[in-house]
């Protein structure tokens, strides 16, 4: 038994498992390799694993009224997140 990463056809991992040696129970446009420290999601370059980006976390409403420097803007900041305004700062 080894641990095998199963690929789509882009190289995306769709799942790790534990795979008896010469194990070909796979569909086709997947194929599997030798997942030494892959993880679902990951994406295999065909020579190594490469971890995807973290998402950009946006400023919470908090963080952007504290950092709003007016009255107006803190208003602004409040009548957005109402949905009184269609539009940031407009």
């Amino acid at each position: 038994m080894s641990r095998q990463a199963l690929l789509d056809a882009d190289g995306l991992v769709l799942n790790v498992i534990e795979a008896p040696d010469g194990w070909d129970g796979i569909t086709p446009g997947q194929s599997l390799v030798p997942a030494q420290n892959a993880s679902h999601g990951d994406t295999w370059n065909g020579s190594t694993f490469i971890k995807p980006r973290r998402p950009a976390v946006a400023p919470s409403l908090r963080d952007r009224y504290q950092a709003a420097s007016t009255t107006a803007a803190k208003l602004a900041i409040l009548a957005e997140a109402q949905g009184f305004l269609d539009e940031p700062g407009s």
